[in-house]
């Protein structure tokens, strides 16, 4: 019952400029990005608002998802420190029942992240004002979501993760569909040279912006 608007792009443009044609035509305070290949869990969108509303410096919140699909999966967050340590195994379990050990973990805690990654996410419109969109550089997608995250936090803003908002994701459904997994891997390869010749790595003396790079792969 919720009144929708579709843009149709003349052609197959790729995702970042269909994105930030998306972006553009809304006027909402609030905004998601999210990929076609994701099945959402009760209170999902709730639960991503959240830390939004709740502080001023919160730009972006990332949900929890499908094992060993994204950094933001729950069985590589398991391995990256103290944060995560509770977090639930999760493996062959349905969504609700997902859902439920993640709320009695967590409740509705969470956790500054150095990045989001774009499968889905939420944004406040004010960080789109106030950066611009999406680097349409990055054409059909890999980075773009790395380099808007480092924008962001380079703004003075934070980047958060909520684990009970859990987002089920068919990785690279799409992707799979369109191309090879040779071409998806130089893609991948060309937009990762794009953000470090675009930020300046490889001159950092202090290797800040390589060890960001790193940090979210």
């Amino acid at each position: 019952n919720h009144n929708y608007l579709t843009v149709w792009m003349p052609d197959r443009a790729g995702f970042v400029l269909a994105v930030n044609a998306g972006i553009r035509a809304g006027d909402s305070k609030y905004v998601i990005i999210q990929n076609n290949d994701t099945e959402v869990t009760p209170r999902w969108i709730e639960k991503l608002m959240y830390p939004l509303k709740k502080e001023k410096k919160v730009m972006i919140s990332g949900p929890n998802t499908t094992e060993g699909t994204s950094q933001q999966s729950w069985d590589i967050l398991q391995k990256q420190g103290e944060d995560w340590e509770d977090m639930p195994v999760l493996t062959g379990l349905n969504d609700e029942d997902t859902v439920t050990k993640l709320e009695e973990v967590y409740g509705n805690k969470y956790f500054d992240r150095p990045m989001a990654a774009f499968f889905c996410a939420m944004f406040k419109r004010q960080i789109f004002d106030e950066i611009g969109v999406l680097d349409e550089e990055y054409k059909e997608g890999y980075s773009d979501d790395v380099d808007f995250s480092y924008r962001t936090l380079q703004a003075g803003y934070k980047i958060v993760y909520v684990p009970t908002a859990y987002i089920r994701h068919h990785n690279r459904t799409t992707f799979l569909s369109v191309y090879s997994k040779d071409e998806i891997s130089k893609k991948l390869h060309a937009n990762r040279n794009l953000f470090k010749q675009k930020h300046n790595v490889e001159k950092d003396s202090d290797g800040k912006n390589r060890d960001y790079y790193k940090s979210v792969q």
